[in-house]
């Protein structure tokens, strides 16, 4: 089942949830930059490019049945002290 584990980051001392920007699409294993606009993901951060979840899943996470959304993208100035 997904990986539950929360990102935490510090800004101005504050502290921020991150979303754990997985790297490769969890069906065909095709890399998922932070910057890519072909993932997508569910609630519980499963993560899968466009292709699978749209052709192959209809947009439904087969792990936990919700449903796939565009993963927002992490620009590459936040990666340097926030890696995906």
């Amino acid at each position: 089942m997904p990986n539950r584990r929360v990102i935490v980051y510090v800004q101005n001392g504050r502290k921020w949830k991150m979303l754990k920007l997985k790297p490769n699409c969890e069906c065909c294993d095709v890399d998922l930059p932070p910057e890519a606009t072909n993932a997508r993901m569910c609630t519980f951060e499963c993560t899968f490019c466009a292709d699978c979840a749209e052709d192959i899943f209809d947009n439904t996470c087969p792990n936990c049945g919700g449903n796939l959304v565009v993963r927002p993208i992490r620009p590459a100035d936040k990666l340097v002290n926030n890696p995906a």
